[in-house]
């Protein structure tokens, strides 16, 4: 089970960083004014956020805390 755990850990974490570099290029490409600097900000924070929460899940369920 730690195996398994720590597999899918990794995975969010390439799986989040791979989309916030996704949404940094399309962000470039396609926003031309000031709010492209935000817009890549808030992407980024929120797929820190998500793999933030996706780490917690694992991590709760491998140690067994269901409450």
């Amino acid at each position: 089970m730690p195996l398994t755990a720590l597999l899918m850990v990794m995975m969010l974490i390439a799986l989040f960083y791979h989309a916030a570099l996704g949404l940094q290029v399309i962000i470039e490409v396609y926003i031309h004014s000031a709010a492209k600097l935000p817009a890549i900000l808030l992407f980024r924070f929120t797929c820190f956020g998500l793999a933030a929460a996706g780490i917690l899940a694992v991590l709760r369920i491998a140690l067994g805390s269901f409450r």
